[in-house]
């Protein structure tokens, strides 16, 4: 099975398209360090036609085609305040977990 992306995203695909197996997809990892994230994709291992019933739609992926599902960008603690500032948030809270680089905060919108 593939990463998590099949743990949360793929029941709610599943249901909208009876053909969509994970099967057909493998998954790859990219790192843009410039911009400063990391990026998950998945790569069609065959072509397939995905219908998307709710949107009345439908779109063929050829082998090799990749579809960007996540972005993980990264800061450092100490700028991660100025960024969420800057987007129009007010610190609540903060915890960061000393063990491993992670900070986790609560923000509210002001303005």
């Amino acid at each position: 099975m593939l990463y998590d992306w099949n743990v949360t995203t793929y029941p709610r695909q599943k249901s909208q398209n009876d053909k969509l197996r994970p099967d057909s997809f493998s998954h790859l990892v990219r790192c843009d360090e410039r911009q400063r994230r990391v990026e998950m994709h998945l790569i069609a291992t065959r072509d397939q036609s995905v219908r998307i019933p709710l949107a009345a739609a439908s779109c063929d992926i050829r082998r090799g085609e990749t579809n960007w599902t996540e972005s993980s960008y990264k800061f450092d603690c100490d700028e991660i305040g100025e960024v969420m500032q800057a987007a129009g948030f007010r610190q609540l809270a903060t915890w960061i977990d000393e063990e491993w680089p992670l900070l986790e905060g609560l923000w509210l919108v002001y303005g």
